[in-house]
């Protein structure tokens, strides 16, 4: 009997971080990398207490995230980090400015319905709409 053997290259895994920074960065061309920001104004990078989105252009901030979501310590590490990071944007960004959270899956079997839960957990622990999208592919 053959054994079928099976290409480890069609088999999704998980991106490092960085390549799921660049994959997403190549999807918002018009944006810039890393700027730091303090009390609504601009601020050279790595100023103490700034924040620094992973993207930004005038009005629109991007986070991208990239955790181990199988595992539920991970998760709810997640949703306290994003928490944080929004309350600490919507204090030093520039005023309204819409901010965007992108949470790389790709190799993980993260299912809708546990997507829909991590986003539900933020919005109740923020009290609003907060914009977050999940990359599957």
């Amino acid at each position: 009997s053959k054994i079928k053997q099976i290409s480890i290259s069609n088999i999704p895994k998980k991106p490092h971080w960085r390549e799921s920074e660049e994959d997403i960065s190549k999807l918002y061309h018009d944006y810039e990398k890393q700027k730091s920001f303090l009390n609504s104004k601009e601020v050279p990078y790595g100023t103490k207490h700034s924040v620094r989105p992973d993207l930004y252009k005038n009005g629109s901030s991007i986070e991208i995230k990239n955790y181990n979501l199988d595992k539920t310590y991970s998760a709810n590490n997640l949703i306290n980090i994003i928490t944080k990071q929004y309350q600490q944007r919507l204090q030093h960004l520039p005023p309204k400015t819409e901010q965007i959270f992108i949470i790389d899956s790709r190799g993980q079997n993260i299912s809708k319905e546990i997507q829909e839960k991590i986003k539900q957990k933020i919005r109740i622990k923020l009290n609003c709409d907060i914009l977050i999208q999940f990359k599957t592919k």
